[in-house]
């Protein structure tokens, strides 16, 4: 009777074990690589932001695009657009980048929002483009936004900033700088600190103009076929979004195929025989453009995939476009070297290697050579001579465990 028993629970023991294998082999099949094709579903972008997304790809400009996306409620989206606009004005940028962390922020996505808030103080303290009014502007709403979601270390950089300005910087009219220290009286409190006691200066000095512009024009005599082919994929494309046929989709990527052969073979036999320095930079910085698009269709950054050749190779994508960074900004260096005086060629490469800091820290210039970048910035910095040597200048320590490792300090005193 025993042995009967136990061979009747040996019998259910086993049927329990192979059911628990069935079980777990199901839950592998739908829980294992079934979740990661949900998951790959569920983050895929919607049909609304794919086409919102696309719309730079057809020839609208990004900052409208981003803009529509957040309208339409689309923050993956807008946060992609301009995430792949490394050419953008600075000003643009940031001021997306404050809208969109601000709606995560409402949503509450803290990750994302602060990830964008502090992308946003990276442009504020870095563009050499912005006067110090927007940009003392924009550190206290960034540090505000900060503040609002918790971080407030972040936050108390961003207000450190604020009043390094108010208090070192010639360029604001009292009344400015007035204003702006009442407001942030509210971060000081916010952040339980004192506003400083002392007194405001009432020195003003009208902002002197830079002495080199990096939104070089676009080169002066393109080729019919560059454009040709520019036109080829977007109709391409517009038809392919139309009727997403297998071989409508295989037109766009003959069409991009097409169009990068014949892009790279204008860029190899233009830019070095380009007699013209600034002509020559704008072929540098159209090819740097070029091989942005490329690389962010590898990542599969406009919601899709496009050119599948590229996203196989995605390495040598990546590797010509930092060659393409590095070759742009050695011919904004040119640019600088070739300025009238010394002191207008020193106060060119602190523009220069500002700026080429800043897309290093954004991700827009891959695997760039930061720490160098931040050695020449800092030298240079510390030789602005005549009308510039009083300026504020941005300091990086790249050794900080701080997420934001920003700071001014007087150019002469660096």
């Amino acid at each position: 009777m025993k042995k009967n028993r136990l061979f009747h629970i040996t019998l259910l023991v086993a049927g329990l074990m192979v059911l628990a294998g069935v079980l777990i082999l199901a839950a592998y099949h739908f829980t294992g690589k079934g979740r990661h094709s949900q998951k790959a579903k569920a983050t895929l972008p919607s049909k609304i932001a794919r086409k919102i997304m696309l719309r730079p790809l057809l020839g609208e400009a990004p900052e409208k695009s981003a803009k529509l996306a957040i309208e339409r409620g689309e923050l993956d989206a807008a946060r992609s657009i301009v995430e792949n606009s490394p050419f953008m004005s600075r000003k643009t940028q940031l001021g997306l980048r404050l809208s969109i962390a601000e709606k995560y922020a409402a949503t509450k996505d803290t990750k994302k929002s602060v990830r964008l808030y502090e992308e946003a103080a990276a442009i504020a303290f870095l563009s050499p483009s912005l006067s110090d009014q927007y940009r003392a502007q924009a550190l206290l709403e960034t540090g505000s936004g900060l503040a609002a979601i918790g971080r407030k270390d972040e936050a108390r950089v961003c207000l450190k900033g604020v009043e390094t300005l108010l208090y070192e910087s010639p360029h604001f009219q009292p009344a400015q700088r007035l204003q702006l220290f009442k407001r942030a009286g509210k971060l000081y409190s916010a952040l339980g600190m004192s506003a400083p006691q002392k007194q405001l200066p009432e020195k003003f000095e009208p902002v002197q103009p830079l002495p080199l512009s990096l939104q070089v024009k676009v080169p002066p005599d393109i080729p019919d076929e560059f454009l040709a082919v520019e036109r080829e994929r977007r109709e391409a494309l517009q038809t392919a979004l139309k009727s997403p046929t297998d071989e409508n989709w295989g037109k766009v990527i003959h069409a991009f195929l097409k169009e990068d052969q014949i892009k790279e073979h204008v860029f190899a036999t233009r830019i070095p025989n380009e007699p013209q320095l600034a002509a020559k930079l704008s072929w540098l910085r159209e090819r740097a453009i070029w091989r942005w698009t490329k690389y962010a269709i590898a990542r599969k950054a406009f919601g899709i995939s496009l050119v599948p050749q590229w996203e196989k190779s995605i390495a040598d994508v990546r590797f010509k476009l930092v060659k393409a960074y590095e070759e742009m900004y050695a011919g904004y260096g040119d640019m600088a070297v070739a300025l009238p005086t010394s002191e207008e060629a020193e106060a060119g490469w602190t523009i220069v290697l500002r700026n080429e800091m800043l897309d290093a820290w954004l991700g827009y210039y891959p695997d760039a050579p930061m720490s160098a970048i931040n050695d020449q910035m800092t030298e240079h910095d510390r030789r602005l001579s005549g009308k510039w040597k009083e300026e504020l200048c941005p300091t990086v320590n790249l050794d900080s465990k701080e997420p934001l490792p920003f700071g001014f300090t007087i150019c002469g005193e660096k």
